[in-house]
C-alpha cells in the first residue's frame, strides 16, 4: 500500500484486532459496517489488473462468510434468533450464498429450504411453475437491478420528506462519480418507483413490463453512464457510436438497453 488512505485503513484495522485480542471492549457492529462499506467500494471500483491481484482474497472472504452463515442455518432451531434474522432476509431474495457439494443435492438444498429463500421475493414465489432461469446472464442482471431499485426506492420517505444521511449515502454509493444533477435525477426516479411500490403487491407483472423497461435504462444511464459496472452489458456498450453527439448517443444507449431488458422482463413475469 503506497497511499495514505490505504495505510490509515490498515493501521486502524490492526489496532482494532489487537484491541480485541487484549480483551478490550470494541464496537463490533461499527467495525463490520465499516468493513462492509470498504469491501463494497472496492468491488465497485477495482480495476481489471488490480482485481486479478486480489480475487483470491475476495474468494477466501466469501468462503469464510458463507461457511459461517451456513453453520448457523444448519445447526439452529426454528426459534433461534440468528436464524430468524437470516430467514427474513432470505425470503425476500431470489438467491442466497450457501456452500455446495458436487453431487450432494440434499446438502446443497437443505439451507435454501430451511431459510425459505425467495418465498416473499419481488417476483413469482420460488414454488411457481417454470420460473425464469437465472442461468441466463440477462435474467440475472435484470432481476438484480430490479431488486436494487426496489431497495433504494424504499429508502426514500413515503411522505416525500428529506432523506437521512445514511440513506443518502447508500443511494450515492450506487453511482459512479455522483454529481448534484445525477443525484437529483436518481432521487426523482426512486420517488417515482416508491409511489409505484405502495400500490403494487408484486413489483413486476405482465402489466408493468413496459414501466420497468423505461426505469431500468434510466437507472443505469444515471448511475453508470458508460455501462462499465456490469459485464453483461458489454455488447450494449460496444454498440455506441463515437461520431454522434452525446445527446444522440444517450438516446441510442437508452434504446439498446430497452431491447436488452425486454426479453428478460417478459421471462421474469412467468
Amino acid at each position: 500500500m503506497n497511499d495514505k488512505y490505504s495505510r490509515a485503513a490498515s493501521r486502524a484495522v490492526w489496532e482494532a484486532i489487537r484491541a480485541g485480542q487484549r480483551g478490550e471492549p470494541i464496537d463490533r457492529f461499527t467495525l463490520v459496517h465499516a468493513a462492509s462499506g470498504l469491501i463494497f467500494s472496492l468491488l465497485q471500483t477495482t480495476g481489471e489488473k488490480e482485481h486479478h491481484e486480489i480475487i483470491s482474497e475476495f474468494a477466501i472472504l466469501c468462503i469464510q462468510l458463507t461457511t459461517s452463515l451456513d453453520r448457523i442455518v444448519q445447526n439452529s432451531g426454528d426459534d433461534d434468533e440468528n436464524l430468524v434474522i437470516l430467514r427474513v432476509m432470505a425470503q425476500g431474495r431470489s438467491d442466497w450464498p450457501t456452500m455446495v457439494r458436487p453431487g450432494d443435492y440434499k446438502f446443497s438444498d437443505a439451507s435454501i429450504k430451511k431459510l425459505g429463500v425467495g418465498k416473499n421475493h419481488v417476483f413469482k414465489p420460488a414454488s411457481a411453475k417454470r420460473p425464469a432461469s437465472f442461468s441466463t446472464p440477462r435474467n440475472r442482471l435484470t432481476a438484480k437491478l430490479i431488486e436494487q431499485l426496489c431497495f433504494l426506492a424504499q429508502l426514500t420517505p413515503k411522505d416525500g420528506g428529506a432523506l437521512n444521511e445514511s440513506a443518502l449515502a447508500m443511494i450515492k454509493g450506487s453511482m459512479i462519480e455522483p454529481n448534484d444533477q445525477r443525484i437529483n435525477d436518481l432521487l426523482t426516479l426512486l420517488k417515482e418507483i416508491r409511489q409505484f411500490l405502495l400500490q403494487q403487491s408484486l413489483p413486476l407483472t405482465k402489466d408493468t413490463v413496459k414501466q420497468w423497461n423505461r426505469w431500468l435504462p434510466r437507472f443505469l444511464l444515471t448511475t453508470d453512464p458508460q455501462l462499465v459496472m456490469h459485464p453483461e452489458l458489454e455488447r450494449v456498450r460496444s454498440g455506441k457510436k463515437a461520431s454522434i453527439s452525446i445527446k444522440t448517443q444517450s438516446t441510442d444507449l437508452y434504446s439498446r438497453l430497452q431491447k436488452f431488458f425486454h426479453p428478460a422482463l417478459q421471462a421474469l413475469t412467468r
